[in-house]
């Protein structure tokens, strides 16, 4: 029962994040830069040493975690240059459907991001309730940060409002089934250190190589500036609080 209301309390974070972003839609390359600012700090504040902290509880070589990072990296960039190859020909401008495309494919990593996140508080909850409440109410504060997130890269690739709500709620659901899946399916500890680390190179480039260029494109200013800096201190601070 515990672990079901806190879950449910990632849930609820990440559809605040999301009605925020929605109210904010107007100022978009605001929420993008403020976006990448927290999924970089998410990143390197929390995922990162997240995955060492778990590795040091077996017997994996931390090496392996810096090849993760670099493979999360990699994957996604190659998924995403793929995508634009795809759908959008060298000297062509995409499409809106195209558009909609590439925007699903980034969706799809925050999709697994927050599944992770669930299947992290149900193997905490595992070893001791100490241990799960914590990873609990640390996971509750960054998923303000992926409603937002989710939300902005749908509208960025112009994608409708309901179609954001829908990405919304896939995001918002995810820690449920993961939650569960931890809770009953043993999963070793090295394979989770190691899916944080591919999560972490993920959202560098999502954040830096991404979002951040897209947002400061055509609106560069030191507004856009201190938005990214803003979403960077509020992870810096969640991650204090935890």
């Amino acid at each position: 029962m515990t672990i079901f209301l806190l879950t449910l309390a990632t849930v609820l974070a990440t559809l605040l994040g999301g009605y925020l972003a929605t109210k904010f839609s107007q100022q978009l390359h605001y929420v993008l830069a403020f976006s990448a600012g927290s999924l970089i700090a998410v990143a390197i504040f929390d995922l990162i040493p997240e995955s060492y902290n778990l590795s040091n509880l077996t017997k994996l070589n931390n090496d392996y975690l810096s090849w993760g990072i670099m493979l999360g990296f990699v994957l996604l960039f190659l998924l995403q240059r793929l995508a634009i190859l795809h759908s959008c020909p060298e000297g062509e401008k995409c499409s809106r459907a195209q558009h909609q495309h590439l925007g699903t494919t980034k969706i799809f990593s925050l999709i697994l991001h927050s599944f992770f996140d669930g299947l992290i508080i149900g193997l905490g909850f595992k070893v001791s309730v100490a241990l799960g409440l914590s990873l609990a109410v640390a996971i509750i504060f960054h998923k303000l940060a992926d409603g937002i997130t989710t939300v902005s890269i749908s509208l960025f690739h112009h994608q409708t409002l309901s179609q954001s709500y829908f990405w919304l709620l896939a995001v918002a659901l995810a820690p449920l089934l993961g939650a569960t899946l931890g809770y009953f399916v043993l999963l070793p500890i090295y394979i989770l250190a190691i899916i944080l680390a591919i999560f972490a190179g993920s959202f560098i480039y999502l954040g830096a190589a991404d979002l951040l260029p897209e947002a400061h494109h055509e609106h560069s200013s030191w507004a856009l500036i201190f938005a990214t800096l803003g979403g960077m201190l509020m992870i810096f601070i969640i991650t204090l609080l935890e």
